[in-house]
């Protein structure tokens, strides 16, 4: 190579910055506060560096690979493409071959390159159309991510390196590995994996296996199973091209899988998915399913009373996730969903059959139905054998929503006030969610008192990301669903919607066989709306006039607020309540006010948005 003596200034001032002036000579640049590091750039010793506080120095090449992270065969690029330093060796090696790492939505984060003679480098784009020979904090993927993805319910293959993941690649496989070589696996990896079926391809040394048992202790956690697979007839540090190219193939290579044990013991003492600080970045991608109104990877109950349309809604909001067009106006992500019919068993096809007449759905629709009964609560043989079938549906997508429809049977004879039975079907519930990564909707009745809401004991409500409640005006026939509960999305608005009914033939009999479709409605005024008040509603809402005649404010104005309109906040209205004994104090105040909060809202009282309420502009007073 040529002697890069002369270059040492510059290479020093691109890693270092400014030297220290006053502790410089001209032979000599001394970097740092204290000057720690010295740069010989003339004499009888330019090209040599010492760093004092470190005891490290050596020469151009040195200070590339201590101070700057420029490795192997990235030296020779790195000079060429950051100063414009053609070395010109006669033996300088060539770009053999690049491998794309890219992102969950297929954007290309760095590339790993392979040198002939060989050696291995990292460069990632600079946005200019260039590259920057050092990765930084460059985000570290596997290799091969979209693959990966788009492919959950196969068996994945890890090797060391991406030559050897294109060659498995070549046989139909799924496959991948890391960059920079073993021991570089990252622990962030293993979200990737989750219900996964993994085999390790080792290769034949010390490194090779002190790998692989890297591999198993991330991804233990989540996989499904682990099998690490010693290939025979290896040559020392052989890997699987080797064996490939010794005459080995696919069959072969799945028979040697099927017969190795999968790894057992392998999980650590805290077998729970962990975090580090430094790997924790926003959810930017994966935040929502249907938009402020289901979550992803979440439990969501959606209760009401019989006849009030849950089932028909939970439905119409599967059939647009899987569709990928937009639900009550809300823009979704496209999943997968699989719908348990436990109640309505192989009924439930009326319903679908209903919605195929009338809604012009994609040619492939990612959705199907379990119609076996199906015991969540005392059976885990059942939650087993659930997450088995969930995996290998083969819908064309990943599923994001299972349907619970409905709650009360898969608890199986259990009792859904008793704390044990419904935290064993939480339990389960959330082993159903942490192995398929989607979110599961339990369909579920009110119970007797329905302003107390979901039947059932109180665990259920604690453990819901999002809760909501569907009601019917028996007068108009109007549905309403109500958001009653967020932990991480906005509660916002309500779903209003009608049933109409669908002719779908005649039975035997010659009598019109008939089923629903959803029908979304807008600016519907239920008959409750223009009914007076009446008890303990009709002083709220005058005390609530009260309220607003001594702290009326000019609220801010959003798609949700009217505009111009001046209401109170709900603690002053709360305490109003208290003041006038309308809350007792003696009972359950929080659980009184929103009672009161939702009737009047629901028949068109007020308006509720956040932390704020005002009057109805089609009412000024309770005898309206």
């Amino acid at each position: 190579m040529t002697d890069l003596g002369p270059h040492i200034e510059r290479i020093a001032r691109r890693l270092l910055g400014e030297p220290n002036a006053k502790l410089s000579t001209g032979v000599q640049l001394r970097f740092g506060t204290h000057g720690s590091v010295a740069v010989e750039i003339g004499g009888a010793d330019r090209g040599k560096w010492f760093d004092h506080e470190h005891d490290v120095g050596g020469g151009p090449l040195d200070l590339l690979r201590l101070k700057g992270g420029v490795v192997n065969g990235e030296a020779v690029e790195w000079l060429r493409s950051e100063l414009g330093i053609d070395v010109g060796r006669p033996d300088r090696r060539r770009i053999a071959a690049t491998y794309d790492y890219r992102d969950e939505r297929a954007d290309l984060l760095y590339q790993a390159v392979r040198f002939e003679p060989k050696g291995f480098a990292q460069r990632r784009p600079d946005g200019r159309g260039s590259w920057i020979w050092k990765l930084g904090d460059t985000r570290r993927v596997p290799y091969r991510l979209p693959e990966l993805l788009a492919e959950p319910n196969r068996v994945v293959f890890i090797a060391e390196g991406e030559k050897d993941v294109e060659r498995l690649r070549s046989l139909g496989l799924v496959a991948t590995c890391n960059s920079e070589g073993a021991g570089k696996w990252k622990l962030d990896f293993a979200k990737h994996f989750r219900g996964r079926q993994v085999v390790i391809l080792p290769d034949n040394d010390d490194t090779g296996r002190d790998h692989a048992r890297a591999i198993v202790s991330k991804l233990a956690p989540v996989a499904e199973w682990i099998r690490v697979v010693n290939l025979p007839g290896l040559p020392p540090k052989g890997d699987i091209a080797d064996w490939l190219n010794a005459g080995g193939g696919r069959d072969q290579l799945e028979q040697i899988v099927e017969a190795t044990t999968p790894i057992e013991g392998s999980k650590p003492n805290t077998p729970f998915e962990l975090v580090r600080f430094d790997d924790m970045r926003p959810r930017l991608a994966d935040s929502y399913l249907i938009k402020h109104l289901l979550g992803t990877v979440g439990m969501t109950v959606l209760y009401g009373e019989s006849g009030s349309g849950k089932t028909f809604l939970a439905l119409h909001m599967s059939f647009y996730l899987a569709a990928g067009t937009e639900c009550f106006g809300r823009r979704v992500r496209r999943c997968g969903v699989v719908y348990i019919a436990a109640e309505a068993g192989r009924s439930i096809e009326n319903r679908i059959a209903a919605a195929k007449t009338e809604v012009e759905f994609p040619g492939v629709m990612p959705f199907a139905a379990i119609v076996s009964p199906v015991d969540l609560c005392s059976d885990d043989v059942d939650l087993s054998k659930l997450i088995i079938t969930i995996k290998a549906a083969e819908l064309g997508m990943p599923v994001g929503l299972i349907v619970v429809d409905t709650l009360s049977r898969v608890m199986a004879g259990g009792n859904e006030n008793a704390p044990e039975d419904m935290g064993a079907l939480v339990r389960n519930i959330d082993r159903l969610r942490a192995e398929t990564g989607a979110t599961v909707l339990l369909v579920h009745h009110s119970g007797k008192d329905t302003s107390k809401g979901a039947r059932g004991h109180s665990l259920l409500r604690a453990a819901a990301d999002t809760e909501i409640e569907v009601t019917r005006d028996e007068a108009t026939k109007i549905a309403t669903a109500r958001v009653t509960k967020q932990r991480e999305l906005p509660t916002e608005g309500l779903l209003t919607f009608a049933l109409r009914q669908v002719e779908l033939g005649s039975d035997a009999d010659g009598d019109p066989i008939t089923s629903c479709v959803v029908e979304p409605v807008a600016d519907t005024e239920p008959s409750e709306r223009r009914q007076k008040l009446t008890g303990t509603a009709k002083a709220a809402f005058d005390n609530f006039l009260n309220c607003t005649a001594e702290q009326a404010e000019e609220l801010p104005a959003s798609m949700h607020i009217p505009a111009s309109v001046t209401g109170v906040t709900l603690k002053a209205w709360r305490n109003h309540l208290e003041h006038a004994a309308i809350i007792n104090r003696d009972g359950n105040p929080r659980e009184q006010f929103r009672r009161i909060r939702v009737t009047l809202q629901e028949r068109g009282f007020i308006g509720v948005w956040g932390q704020f309420a005002w009057p109805s502009r089609r009412v000024t007073s309770v005898s309206q």
